[in-house]
């Protein structure tokens, strides 16, 4: 991630983000990436939200930050499988 550096300093001055990146301060219990054990509930967002959110994501993948993917298992996927 601190490869990246200068991507997330286009994305965030959060200090503490960065120091993190920067020095590798995100410790991952178990030794593997996160796991979420359940389906996250459906959210409900007004149409101005909505618009809001998907402007934000229009920047993001227009920042390369994120970037499109194809759907797998409904988008719930544990990546800690044994």
């Amino acid at each position: 991630m601190k490869d990246h550096i200068d991507n997330w300093r286009s994305v965030t001055i959060d200090l503490v983000i960065l120091d993190a990146i920067t020095h590798h301060h995100i410790n991952l219990e178990g030794g593997c990436r996160p796991v979420q054990a359940t389906k996250p509930r459906q959210i409900t967002f007004s149409s101005g939200e909505k618009e809001i959110i998907s402007a934000e994501i229009t920047k993001l993948l227009s920042k390369e930050v994120i970037e499109l993917t194809d759907p797998f298992n409904g988008g719930f996927h544990n990546f800690c499988e044994t």
